[in-house]
Formats: C-alpha cells, structure tokens, sequence
C-alpha cells in the first residue's frame, strides 16, 4: 500500500465565532503580540490554530485573554490596526500516532497532572458537600417560605443536579488519570513488554527512552516517534509502520541489499547472461539464459543489445536489453514471442503478483502479455490454465509497464510426472488469427521490440519505483547454471595401442536434472578416433577419448552445452 504521511497542523477550514462579525484585530511587524477589538478568544481560539490577517498567516502559541493571543513566531507581514480577520480551528488531532507531538509538546504539564488532579478532586469532594447542605437548606426552608417555593424547589433541584454533576466529574477523572498512568510508562531503558498495570500494550501508548527519546507502541510494536518539519508523525520514517511491505522495506534497507533480490521470481531478468550466445534466428533457447525466444511462420532476429552509458530512460544504471525485430507473415498459426518457464507452478499461486518491465519499439506498437499454469507431462497433468492477459502500447521511448495480477491457487491440481510443471511468462509480439481470443487486440506485425528490467514479485509493487532489485551477476549466473552452461573436456594419454580409451573425469555445479550435452566445439585432436561425453549426471560426467594408434593420444579443448531447462 502507498507511504501515508501525516501532516500536522490539518486546516479543515470551519469558521469559528469571532472570526467575523465586526470584530477586528491589531497586529504589528516583529511582534508575537495580537490584540483583538470585540473578540471572544478565549471561547473561540486555542494553541494550534490558525490567523489569517491581511493575506498572511501565524500559528497560535497562546490565547492570553479574549482580546489579547500570543503568536507562536513574530509577525512577519506588515503591522495592520484593527483589520479584518479570520481564524480556523486545528482538527488535525485525530489521528493515534499524533500523539507523540501533542504529548510531547505537554509532557512537562501532564507530569504535573497527578497532584493538580487530587487537589481538584479534594475540591470537588468539598463543593459537593457544600451543594448537599445548601440544597438540604433550600429545601427546608421551602416549608416555611411559600413566597418562595417555586424558586426554592428549582434551585434545590438544579444544587442536585450540579452535585450529581460533580461527582461525576470526579469519577471521570479518576478514570482518565488512571488511563494516562496506564498511557504514559514514564522514563524507561528499553521497550516495555506490558503496560504498568501488567495488562499487554495497547495502540497509541508510550513512553520516554532514556536513550532515543520518545516511542511510541504501533500496530503490535514499538517504534521512535520521528517528526516531520511540521512536528507530525511520519509513517514512512518508523520501522514500525509493517503494514506498508514496500515502506517497510525501504526502512530496512532491503530494497538495494544482497538479498532484496530473491524477491524477483524471474532469473535474468535484467538480461545479463547470454552463455549460448549473442543472437539468434532459430526458435528455441538459443541467446540470453533463460529466455526462450520462439517463433512459428513468422520469423525474427533476437539480439543482445548495449544501453548508452550513463542512460537515465531505465532505472538502476542495466547495461543490457533484449531486442526481436520480427519480421511477421500472414498465417493463423504463425507467431514470434519471448518467453520465460518459472520452475515450479505452485510459483505465487493464489497470490496476487507484480509484473514490471520496460519496453519500446521502432514505432507505435502492441506486446502482448500473458501468463500460464502448467502442471507438466506423464501420468495425467491437469489442462494449462491461461490467464492475465495484458496488451501493453509501446512507443519510441522506452515506457515503465506495472501492473498486478491474480495466479490462480494450484489446489486441486494434478501434477504430470516429468517433473515440468512451470508457471510461464510470455511476452507476444506477432499472433496471427488463431490467437485472437487468448489475445484479443494484438494481431500480426513486423517491428523492432525492445525490453529490459523484467521483474515479477509477490505481492502490489505497483507503488515501488523499481521492485526489479537486481542480484549480485554471479548470483544470476549461478542460477542460470541450474538450468543451462557449457563445460569444458580434454585428455591426453599414452596409448599402447588403437581402440584404447582414456576416461577423465568432468564436474560443474548441480543442475535441475540429468542435463543434455550437446557440442558446442570440437577439440584439438592427436591420434583420435573418437571422442564422447558419457555417464552424466547433474553434476557430472566423462569424458571418453578412444585412441586410433599407440603413441600419445590427446583431445584438447572441447566445449559441451549442458541443458536441464524446464522445457
């Protein structure tokens, strides 16, 4: 949810008496002193309200008397004698955690309170009994003064009244003194587990830390009671406004730390790592980790491209983009698009999820968005679940797309046997007819599609000016490692005889599952008849070199693409 900030003094704008009505006031340059002809101050006005005279303003420090107040700064405008003027009442003390100002700004009185309270109650106790014996008169002396009995029976009924009144006061008091006591813990090394009654905490309570200052208890924690220029307390400057994830996480510093992230389900997102390549035509894995850049009828050319540097279009200085320019033929079936398999569909399901990228093209043009459920193949895999479809309008200028979106629960599901359930990401930039109802308002069409900074995380980051949080690049290559990445074999060995064979061992960081080798180069080879990658594993394999003669036999150099991708 967005950052809330309080703002304190909150003028609402209600016209109070003695802001009219003929009555005026005097107000001279670099004095706090106001004085006032035919006004009602001490009913009307308080500290924290506001004057308006001639154009200017000042805040209320003190209302001295009904024709006289004191500024809270000097009088900065020019001296006005018997001006016009208007006055608002301050409502801003409304919201729990203003507390901390108002009762900072009255700490010293409120300390003071106890014994005020107790010599008050003593008084009321006093004025209590006085009433009960004056109204006990009255009413005797009713029987014998007839000239006066209407009188005397009124009088003796309002003395009730006003002894009812004052007993009821005095409980009220007690009361309230009893909850400030429970309010205000008073000065204290650490934050308080319960309250001093031993009752557990409750919202707006606090007390003075010997060594922060002022805290205040909030949403089930203490927090410092930090102030803004205007004294109000700020929510989004307290570790303990929780309930805001982005503001608390702007608190805690995970916004840029090692591990903010991890939040971010999609791997290469920001398009650092390209092991297989730099570009490619063919549909397929083929160019950056991760990312299947596919096409059907119509064709298209994925490239890695560089940002100029020290660009300010994108946010969080990326070096890479992703560019497809496609070139698009008429076909029902025929397509191009990127796409991306999140391991495991039970990835964000049932929760509601952020997509955020930036995106541009050659011209005014459309991507289409969409998400998928797959539940994997072998046994007998629930149906896909196609969902969140989104049509992006990309410009020129490279454009901040954000938007939520709700991934269906996985509850009831069947998962396939193979151990390729994903939740996909699919970015579509030609669809030709047989597309229109997944996604309505694409069409077929040739461009040139740019996009970087791709991030999906749980939760509303809309709010968030970059959810992406890119990781440290060998954390991303460590986690395209698990899907793909080449491996490096040689051997050399003095070989009695043809047909010998020569076994060396290879070892590469775990993968998803038992990976596919393909050759990517050939080795350098002496007396070689044939060589192979063998017995692998998802960490490891051999390398099988078979001799054509005796002497010394060696196969120096070869690159094998180990592939364990989703799909």
């Amino acid at each position: 949810m967005p950052s809330e900030q309080l703002v304190y003094p909150y003028l609402t704008g209600t016209n109070i008496p003695g802001s009219g009505f003929n009555t005026t006031c005097t107000v001279t340059n670099g004095s706090a002193t106001v004085t006032g002809q035919f006004t009602i101050w001490e009913t009307a006005l308080d500290k924290g309200d506001v004057l308006f005279v001639a154009g200017m303003m000042g805040l209320v420090q003190e209302v001295v008397s009904d024709t006289e107040l004191t500024l809270a700064m000097p009088w900065d405008g020019t001296t006005a004698t018997t001006a016009p003027y208007a006055a608002y009442r301050n409502n801003s003390y409304v919201d729990p955690r203003n507390y901390g100002r108002r009762l900072a700004e009255y700490l010293t009185k409120l300390r003071a309170i106890p014994d005020d309270i107790d010599a008050f109650l003593a008084q009321l106790e006093a004025l209590k009994d006085d009433i009960a014996a004056d109204a006990a008169q009255v009413a005797a002396d009713k029987v014998t003064v007839e000239t006066a009995t209407g009188v005397a029976t009124a009088a003796a009924e309002t003395a009730t009244e006003e002894a009812s009144a004052a007993t009821g006061a005095a409980t009220v008091a007690t009361d309230a003194l009893a909850d400030f006591r429970n309010r205000y813990y008073g000065v204290l090394p650490s934050d308080p587990l319960t309250r001093p009654d031993g009752t557990p905490s409750q919202e707006g309570d606090f007390y003075d830390n010997s060594a922060s200052g002022l805290r205040i208890y909030h949403n089930g924690l203490w927090g410092a009671a930090v102030l803004d220029a205007n004294g109000a307390l700020v929510a989004a400057n307290n570790l303990s406004d929780l309930p805001d994830k982005a503001v608390a996480r702007g608190n805690l510093g995970l916004g840029t730390g090692p591990l903010a992230g991890f939040r971010n389900r999609v791997i290469n997102g920001n398009f650092d790592i390209w092991q297989r390549g730099t570009s490619q035509t063919v549909s397929g894995y083929g160019s950056d980790d991760r990312w299947v850049n596919g096409n059907a009828g119509s064709s298209k050319t994925h490239s890695r491209q560089l940002f100029p540097l020290g660009q300010t279009d994108v946010p969080g200085d990326p070096e890479i983009f992703s560019r497809t320019v496609v070139a698009s033929v008429t076909g029902a079936n025929n397509n191009a698009y990127k796409r991306q398999y999140i391991e495991g569909v039970e990835s964000l399901a049932g929760q509601r999820a952020t997509l955020t990228l930036y995106a541009k093209a050659d011209a005014a043009r459309r991507i289409g968005v969409e998400f998928s459920q797959q539940f994997g193949t072998g046994g007998s895999p629930s149906e896909v679940v196609q969902f969140g479809f989104t049509l992006l309008n990309v410009t020129t200028a490279w454009q901040k797309f954000s938007f939520t979106i709700d991934v269906p629960s996985a509850a009831g599901k069947t998962l396939g046997t193979s151990k390729t359930d994903a939740l996909l990401l699919t970015f579509f930039f030609d669809a030709g007819s047989s597309y229109n109802t997944r996604l309505p308002g694409l069409g077929q069409q040739s461009g040139t599609f740019d996009i970087a900074r791709v991030s999906l995380v749980a939760g509303d980051a809309t709010g968030e000016g970059d959810p992406s949080t890119p990781r440290h690049i060998q954390q991303e290559l460590l986690l395209c490692a698990r899907y793909g990445q080449p491996v490096g074999a040689s051997a050399r060995f003095p070989s009695p005889g043809a047909g010998s064979i020569m076994a060396t061992a290879l070892n590469w960081f775990p993968m998803r599952t038992i990976p596919s080798a393909s050759l990517v180069t050939a080795p350098a080879t002496a007396a070689v008849s044939d060589y192979q990658i063998a017995t692998i594993t998802p960490y490891s394999a051999r390398f099988l070199v078979t001799a054509s003669a005796g002497g010394d036999v060696s196969a120096a150099g070869a690159v094998y693409f180990l592939d364990a991708e989703v799909v």
